[in-house]
Order: structure tokens, then sequence, then C-alpha cells
């Protein structure tokens, strides 16, 4: 048991370590979010990962390739990967705009020094994104 806590207290300094979160939360509760499609980003379940979020927080989404007009909310995202071994979510940034193109929330995910000899550089996607996503919506409790 007392191994258990210890490699759990050692997991969350070295994650925490070379992770960096920055979030604006979103102080609306937007009914739906449409999500402009980033053709450029080829971390493949990563709009998964943000539609599951707001989901959850009971937020529709649809990801258009240009958002229509008629969106009270847009979504717009940018996500990087870096290759070790394997290709891995090493950088993240969400905003989140209003029809009148103020910005009402943000986040931003970097892996510092792309992860360097961490383990957690290779977590996945939804892992890496639920605390961001937790910090940016933390205003909407999960449903």
């Amino acid at each position: 048991m007392k191994a258990a806590a210890y490699g759990l207290v050692l997991a969350g300094i070295t994650l925490g370590g070379c992770t960096s979160i920055q979030v604006e939360p979103l102080e609306v509760r937007p009914a739906e979010i449409c999500i402009e499609q980033n053709p450029k980003v080829q971390v493949t379940d990563f709009v998964a990962v943000v539609q599951r979020g707001l989901q959850e927080r009971g937020i529709s989404s649809q990801l258009y390739p240009q958002v229509p007009a008629s969106c009270d909310y847009r979504m717009t995202y940018v996500a990087y990967r870096s290759w070790d071994f394997v290709p891995y979510l090493s950088s993240a940034d969400l905003e989140i705009w209003d029809k009148n193109q103020h910005r009402v929330g943000a986040a931003h995910y970097h892996l510092r020094g792309k992860g360097g000899m961490s383990m957690a550089k290779w977590q996945g996607t939804q892992t890496k994104m639920a605390p961001v996503l937790t910090q940016l919506l933390r205003n909407m409790p999960d449903r």
C-alpha cells in the first residue's frame, strides 16, 4: 500500500514538473460550441477528446470546416505532436470566442522540454487534456 502511494506521489511530481497548463476559464455556459476544424493538426483523437469533455458537461459541439455565422460560440484549436519512438501530444491550445469575436475562454497545454526523459510524455491525449478541460470548464460541473 505504501509503495502504491509513493508511486502516485512520484508520478505526480514527475508529471507536474514537466507539464505546464495555463487556463482562462469559460465563464458562460453555452448550449453548443462550434469547433473550427484545423486540418493541420495530426493528433488524430484530439477533437474527439475535446468533444467528449464538452459533452460530459452538457455542452454539445459540432466540427465544421468553416464555422457558420449562426454559431454563438466558436472554438479554435492547435495541437502539436513530437516524436520519441512514437508520436505523442506535446502542446495544445484551445480558444473559445463569442459571436462578437471576444475571447471568452482559453487553455494552453505544454509538455516542457517535449517531456525529456519522463514516461508521462507517452500518456494518451485523453489523460493529458482531461485536466486542461476540467480547468477550462470548471464553472460547468460534470453532468
